[in-house]
């Protein structure tokens, strides 16, 4: 399964450009269209991104903007997105050097687009090797011990007064001081852990019931329950793959 993320402020264009993923990618492969880089640093965040189609210009009408660049600059300051690959649609020219050479872009498409070269680009791409293996633990420091949790124990993690307390399946709470939920889910490293509030990250392979109305996630063997943050909403229906 590979998940494409697509960053087009234009209605029309990003409705265009997922209907031309759609004819290449496969069936399971999960396409998060996004009109803002806010919406699209949650969903790098949240979910392992395959592929990259970033418009550069996220602006309409400000001269110079260059916001998908430097979306891209970010990613490619996280270790886990150093090298995939990037496609750029672009109205612009002489960007072959820069995106190429520093941003190791993997191609460029400009508007208007020639539809069979978009699709072939995109097919190739998506052949490219997946990322490396999902960690199987995850190792920190509680009290000045060395702590490590086996990736498929973890349930559920919650922030609370600065401090994140970690819920395994075997009811044990560990408890980590002054990190942030977002540097977690980098350090850990897991496909399957994401982010579904502003307090909570969860563990998919322990999710019953996703009940995206009611923003609750209930979960297997009598684990509880997490909360779906309100701004979370459709991150987890689109991670979830839900229908309501």
């Amino acid at each position: 399964m590979k998940r494409i993320l697509i960053l087009e402020d234009n209605a029309d264009s990003r409705e265009y450009m997922v209907n031309l993923v759609r004819e290449v990618c496969q069936e399971r492969d999960i396409i998060f269209a996004c009109e803002n880089v806010q919406d699209a640093y949650r969903y790098a965040a949240n979910s392992n991104i395959d592929l990259f189609i970033i418009d550069i210009m996220m602006k309409t009408g400000a001269v110079n903007d260059v916001s998908g660049l430097t979306f891209v600059e970010h990613m490619r300051e996280r270790e886990c997105y150093m090298f995939t690959p990037v496609i750029f649609v672009t109205a612009l020219q002489d960007l072959n050097r820069y995106t190429i050479e520093r941003l190791h872009c993997h191609t460029y498409i400009e508007k208007p687009y020639d539809n069979r070269r978009v699709k072939d680009v995109i097919a190739e791409t998506l052949l490219f090797p997946g990322k490396r293996p999902d960690r199987k633990y995850y190792t920190f420091k509680q009290d000045g011990v060395i702590v490590q949790i086996a990736c498929k124990e973890f349930v559920y993690a919650e922030v609370m007064k600065h401090h994140i307390f970690l819920h395994k399946s075997n009811g044990e709470v560990n408890m980590i001081s002054y990190m942030s939920l977002h540097k977690l889910l980098e350090e850990i490293g897991n496909d399957d852990i994401f982010q579904c509030s502003r307090h909570m990250i969860v563990n998919r392979a322990y999710i019953d019931k996703a009940d995206i109305v009611n923003r609750v996630i209930n979960l297997k063997d009598d684990l509880g329950s997490v909360e779906i943050g309100v701004t979370y909403k459709n991150d987890v229906r689109q991670i979830l793959e839900v229908i309501e």
